[in-house]
């Protein structure tokens, strides 16, 4: 009796050990998500480009000046905006610009540098002396060649800067600013030439639209 007793509890004990085997193990907590680091904002790489409507030289000009830095920035990996006063078509012979805006809707925040060519013309905006000014107060990099030069002047930011523009012209330049002859100048992130294709196609020089474009972009890859 007592060995059939001891049977019957030994048997009960398997099958309670039998069934905590089967018990299934906990489901483990999963770790938490890491949650990524807030991206630091990417400056823009927008580039305005403020074109006038009127010239003496319009082919030649939108095409070895305007298309030139326009092309040489695009390279470089800089989306090109162009602003006029109309915001119409510009056209020379068989070259043409079409501008992407006026220049009273431009925010100059939204733009990593900007550029002013010459393009031959004595067309002044004062749309753009705005826009200069305050680019040069946001430290933006600013480039200007030959008449474009003109509106950084009116602007006030050559003021005590070192700055180019072609011989004879230079005293027409309303500013307080040093020249410093006919070739490239940078000063600070202030940027101008003093020759244009139409200069140098007078003989006046060699244009400096290329080496003008380069240092602009420098500018703005330090600029980031």
């Amino acid at each position: 009796m007592k060995t059939k007793h001891f049977l019957i509890c030994a048997l009960a004990l398997g099958v309670i050990a039998l069934a905590a085997c089967a018990t299934p193990p906990p489901t483990p907590t999963p770790a938490p998500t890491p949650v990524p680091p807030t991206a630091t904002p990417v400056p823009p790489k927008k580039v305005l480009l403020l074109a006038r409507e009127t010239s003496e030289s319009m082919e030649l000009m939108l095409t070895k000046e305007v298309g030139v830095m326009k092309s040489t920035l695009e390279k470089a990996g800089f989306t090109v905006v162009v602003a006029s006063v109309s915001g119409q078509l510009i056209s020379g012979g068989t070259a043409t610009l079409k501008p992407d805006m006026k220049l009273a809707d431009v925010k100059v925040e939204d733009y990593a540098g900007f550029i002013v060519p010459c393009m031959a013309s004595y067309e002044f905006a004062p749309a753009t002396v705005e826009i200069v000014k305050k680019a040069a107060t946001l430290g933006k990099p600013i480039a200007a060649q030959v008449s474009g030069v003109f509106f950084l002047a009116k602007a006030g930011v050559l003021d005590g800067r070192q700055f180019a523009q072609s011989t004879g012209y230079e005293n027409y330049v309303p500013n307080k600013g040093i020249y410093k002859g006919e070739g490239v100048v940078q000063d600070g992130n202030i940027v101008t030439s003093g020759s244009c294709p139409q200069m140098a196609r007078a003989g006046r020089g060699q244009d400096g639209t290329t080496e003008l474009t380069q240092k602009f972009i420098a500018l703005l890859a330090s600029a980031r």
